[in-house]
């Protein structure tokens, strides 16, 4: 999924030109793009993970929207002071992203196992995190980061560009859709599960947009 972040972030650089990628002295043979195509909105911050959020919080106050990216430990829990202090308390356009989640970095062991990210970006009340689950996902997050600038964590999956797709999902409901709906928290919690056969929709016919089948446009749906 490195590459789709990469290609979604290119083509919004080609419209907005205050978007800027820092690195952490990685991502070798994936920030290529951006870096030929944008020389001088690309800046590689060293093996200093703090120092990368400090400068993009720097910028981010100048009105760039900045990118960092890292390994997902690397891009958090490192630099978890400057993102608390710089990025989120002064709700600055900087979104971290940290790549591979989890313990898609298996054999490198604990210190490469992003397995409490979550937890940590929810502590930091102007913080958005979002995780998109395959390429089409990670089109229209990037949309709806650069549309909405804020402090926000964009968690990616090392790979999974063309092989997999989620198609069954399953999660913990938000309880503020319990709250909306006057139920009292200390009783009701929620768990939702559900199939995504649209995505294979999406792409056995070419749609670009999941939203288009909640539409209600007859017009759309009987084309098919």
């Amino acid at each position: 999924m490195r590459n789709s972040f990469i290609k979604a972030l290119v083509k919004s650089a080609e419209q907005n030109k205050n978007i800027v990628l820092v690195v952490g002295d990685l991502g070798y043979s994936v920030v290529e793009p951006f870096a030929d195509k944008f020389p001088n909105r690309f800046i590689n911050a060293g093996i200093a993970e703090q120092n990368m959020t400090g400068l993009a919080s720097g910028m981010a106050s100048e009105g760039y929207h900045v990118f960092t990216y890292s390994i997902a430990n690397f891009s958090s829990f490192r630099c978890a002071e400057q993102i608390r202090n710089d990025v989120d308390y002064h709700n600055l356009p900087v979104t971290v992203v940290a790549v591979g989640g989890g313990l898609a970095y298996g054999n490198l062991g604990y210190s490469h196992h992003a397995i409490q990210d979550f937890s940590l970006m929810r502590s930091f009340p102007n913080m958005v995190i979002i995780a998109p689950a395959d390429p089409i996902e990670m089109t229209e997050c990037i949309n709806f980061l650069i549309q909405n600038p804020q402090p926000s964590y964009l968690r990616i999956n090392k790979s999974g560009e063309k092989k997999w797709m989620e198609v069954l999902g399953c999660g913990i409901v938000n309880p503020k859709v319990f709250e909306f709906a006057k139920y009292d928290l200390n009783e009701v919690s929620g768990f939702a599960f559900g199939m995504g056969i649209e995505r294979l929709a999406m792409i056995k016919l070419g749609i670009t947009d999941i939203r288009y089948f909640y539409q209600n446009d007859l017009k759309f749906l009987k084309q098919f």
